[in-house]
């Protein structure tokens, strides 16, 4: 097959083949398949273009939502299945944004451990939201080694000293408990917890 004219108009190139097919394409297909004037190309790559057309409008969508919203590979999934993708292409799309490294669920367990540590969660909360987010083992345990201990134990007496301020510097049983329960509840750790009491 071949390229018989290549058209820029309103953000959209069209691209007319010589066996009558016109194709809309983004400029992205055109860098990609290196579409010219003139060029002949092969029936699969034909066939791959065509292809992609026809999940590119669910493909761009995750795009869109991957700007705003940092989440792991497995919760971009379950997004596009309620976006109604069809599902021969949804890992197709997956596949190709963790290639171009858009997805990463390394830097997502990193992101979000920060992320629930600033908000004043230990490391049990941490391992269990990555769990959550069906995170790799692998990648959970690795995520959780970097913790810095102190960094974590400063937010957790930052946490304590938040919630019971009105308590006085020696704390009695009932409130001993009532800080561990606390404490615990927000995933630290005994070790953590009894160095804050």
């Amino acid at each position: 097959m071949k390229v018989i004219s290549l058209k820029f108009n309103k953000g959209k190139y069209e691209v007319e083949m010589d066996n009558g097919k016109l194709l809309t394409l983004d400029e992205d297909f055109v860098v990609k398949y290196r579409l010219v004037k003139d060029k002949e190309i092969s029936f699969d790559t034909y066939k791959a273009i065509e292809r992609e057309l026809s999940y590119s409008p669910y493909y761009y969508r995750l795009l869109k939502y991957l700007n705003s919203y940092s989440k792991s590979k497995y919760e971009y999934s379950q997004y596009l299945k309620k976006i109604d993708t069809p599902k021969e292409y949804i890992k197709l799309i997956i596949d190709d944004l963790v290639n171009k490294k858009y997805i990463d669920d390394e830097r997502y367990a990193s992101l979000a451990a920060n992320h629930y540590i600033n908000q004043g969660y230990g490391k049990k909360m941490i391992e269990y939201k990555l769990k959550e987010a069906h995170v790799d083992y692998e990648i959970i345990n690795t995520t959780l080694a970097k913790i810095n201990y102190e960094e974590l134990l400063n937010q957790a007496i930052k946490l304590a000293n938040k919630r019971f301020k009105s308590l006085k510097a020696d704390l009695d049983v009932k409130n001993r408990q009532k800080l561990f329960a606390y404490l615990l509840n927000h995933g630290y750790d005994y070790e953590i917890i009894n160095n804050v009491i």
